[in-house]
């Protein structure tokens, strides 16, 4: 009579999809960072040359203003007399540093904040949901409709995810194979 017989446990725990979700994360941000989006193509180009100047010089600009006595900024705030120096920030990129100023090919991380965005939202054994911030909601679709997908894995990405889970469960059956198995005889 065989006794002590144990199934091996088929299952990677919310710790580990917590790792495994922290690497898809890189995995994304790499391929942005290459011009590659999630359904394995590459991403267009600029449309705007405009755009690609601005970026190119860190989204400064590229004139000096000067406000002489007697006169205002349309915005208000600039007393008179003022000369603002060029390279100062764009209002489009508010306060946020620019951090990629790459213009040889999209890689949609111009400051950071939406890839810093990208995040575990929930996590379990056997699963982990990966989300954007809610905020960048319209980033992420806006640049969809441009053929820029950042939402999924492509096909090779999905590979590496399947080769980590692989190794887990892998390991899983090795510890379960290594453990004593003990048979009783009896007359």
């Amino acid at each position: 009579m065989i006794t002590n017989l144990k199934t091996p446990k088929i299952e990677v725990s919310a710790q580990q999809m917590g790792i495994i979700g922290d690497e898809i994360k890189k995995l994304i941000v790499k391929d942005a960072g290459f011009g590659l989006g999630q359904d394995g193509k590459n991403f267009p180009s600029y449309r705007s040359d405009q755009y690609k100047k601005y970026k190119a010089n860190y989204m400064k600009r590229f004139t000096t203003r000067h406000y002489p006595n007697g006169t205002t900024s349309k915005f208000g705030g600039i007393p008179p007399g003022t000369t603002t120096n060029k390279g100062t920030n764009l209002r489009s990129v508010g306060s946020a540093s620019v951090l990629d100023n790459t213009t040889s090919h999209v890689t949609m991380k111009l400051t950071g904040k939406l890839f810093g965005g990208l995040h575990i939202a929930n996590k379990g054994i056997n699963y982990v949901v990966m989300a954007y911030n809610q905020g960048d909601e319209m980033k992420i679709i806006g640049n969809e409709e441009y053929g820029r997908n950042i939402v999924g894995l492509h096909d090779t990405n999905i590979e590496k995810v399947g080769d980590m889970i692989f190794k887990i469960l892998s390991k899983e059956i090795d510890d379960w194979a290594r453990e004593d198995i003990v048979i009783t005889v009896t007359k």
